[in-house]
């Protein structure tokens, strides 16, 4: 039991429905509830509402994760809507934003598969993440742009290729080998984070 429109649209809103709907366009073919196609319809609401209402409508997930005490004003709220955008095309449901965000409001533990893949035996990384970390301590303006040209300045003074310096500081900063653009992360995170996070883990690799 099934109707469609015609074409390729599977997207509509309830006027186009009630106005498109004809009832002998129903075929008489098996009912099918398909989860993974609901899941991606719903990731296509969720990318067409704007900041301020998933804002308010993933508040309460970020509450019951332990994100937000209360309802965040100023920077922060400007933050969090800054993650929001980050997000906004990769989730499918609302609740899905506390499992993606989450690097974003707590700290990270790396996965031991991930250091062995990413970071075990690059003995570089201490120096080159502690000469970035002293920059963007200094750096006036934290956003991408200069986050951007710290990281790859560093990587170039060290005769390295940014993403061997770029995929080891995600893994580092996030506990995940996927995430949205590094920089923009790492503005998102916030400077104090980033550099507490690059201390953990230098000091970590010096114990051995």
């Amino acid at each position: 039991l099934g109707w469609s429109p015609g074409g390729d649209r599977e997207i509509l809103d309830k006027k186009e429905l009630i106005t498109l709907f004809d009832l002998s366009g129903v075929v008489h073919h098996a009912a099918i509830f398909d989860i993974d196609k609901l899941n991606w319809m719903n990731g296509e609401y969720i990318k067409k509402k704007d900041d301020e209402e998933l804002f308010d409508l993933i508040f309460p997930y970020m509450k019951n994760a332990d994100f937000v005490k209360e309802i965040p004003e100023g920077e922060e709220k400007e933050r969090i809507l800054g993650i929001i955008r980050l997000l906004k095309d990769r989730i499918k449901t609302l609740s899905q934003f506390v499992e993606y965000a989450d690097y974003f409001f707590k700290d990270v533990e790396i996965p031991t598969e991930l250091y062995e893949k990413v970071l075990k035996g690059k003995d570089y990384l201490p120096e080159v993440l502690g000469a970035i970390k002293e920059a963007l301590s200094e750096l006036k303006d934290y956003n991408e742009e200069e986050i951007e040209k710290i990281v790859r300045g560093k990587a170039d003074e060290y005769g390295l290729k940014g993403k061997h310096v770029i995929q080891p500081l995600r893994v580092i900063l996030t506990g995940k080998k996927v995430t949205p653009g590094m920089f923009e992360v790492m503005r998102f995170i916030g400077r104090e984070r980033v550099i507490e996070r690059i201390e953990r883990f230098i000091k970590g690799w010096q114990k051995g």
